[in-house]
C-alpha cells in the first residue's frame, strides 16, 4: 500500500541492509515492541513513527504471531493464516495450543506456567523443528523461532516451512 510506505521505509530499509533477501529479523520487531507505549489493545498499541504491533507483525516475510504470557494469540499475520489456512479471527484469542498436535497441546500448559514462573526456555531465541496443525487437521513441520518482549510479556513466534 503506497500510503502506508512512509511508515514501512524505516523498518524495511533496516532489514533489507542487513539481509537483502527480506528475511526481516525478529530482532527488529522485537527492537520496536521494546519501546512501545502502554495501551489497551496490543495489536494497535502505538509505537514512535505510528507504527503498532499489527504492522510490524503484518512487515515480517514469513507468518508470524504474538502471544501474551498464558500463550493467548493476540496478533497475527496474513502469511500465517494463508499457509496454515485458518481465518484471523479463528486464531485471535485463541491459545496457541489450536496450533499443536494433542500430545504437545496437552504439555504446553505446564511448561508455560514454568517458563513464567522462570524456569527453562527451551524454544527461545533457537529455531526448532516442530510439528504444527493445520486448520485441516494436518500435521506439517516447520522451523519456529520465539523471542520475548520483556517490557510486556508477550512472545513473538515466527515460522518457516521446514525443508
Amino acid at each position: 500500500d503506497r500510503l502506508a510506505w512512509p511508515l514501512y521505509e524505516p523498518l524495511f530499509r533496516r532489514m533489507l541492509a542487513a539481509d537483502p533477501s527480506c528475511r526481516p529479523s525478529v530482532a527488529d520487531v522485537h527492537e520496536a515492541l521494546e519501546a512501545s507505549t502502554a495501551s489497551t489493545d496490543p495489536a494497535h498499541r502505538p509505537f514512535a513513527g505510528g507504527f503498532n504491533l499489527q504492522m510490524y507483525v503484518d512487515g515480517l516475510c514469513d507468518p508470524a504471531l504474538v502471544a501474551d504470557k498464558v500463550g493467548t494469540i493476540l496478533v497475527v499475520n496474513s502469511w500465517l493464516t494463508e499457509t496454515l489456512g485458518f481465518a484471523k479471527e479463528e486464531l485471535i484469542g485463541q491459545n496457541i495450543t489450536i496450533m499443536m498436535p494433542e500430545q504437545h497441546a496437552k504439555a504446553h500448559p505446564a511448561r508455560m506456567k514454568a517458563y513464567n514462573d522462570g524456569g527453562p526456555r527451551r524454544l527461545l531465541y533457537a529455531p526448532r523443528r516442530l510439528p504444527v496443525r493445520f486448520k485441516d487437521g494436518t500435521l506439517h513441520d516447520m522451523v519456529i523461532s520465539i523471542r520475548e518482549v520483556h517490557a510486556h510479556g508477550w512472545l513473538i513466534g515466527v515460522f518457516r516451512v521446514a525443508s
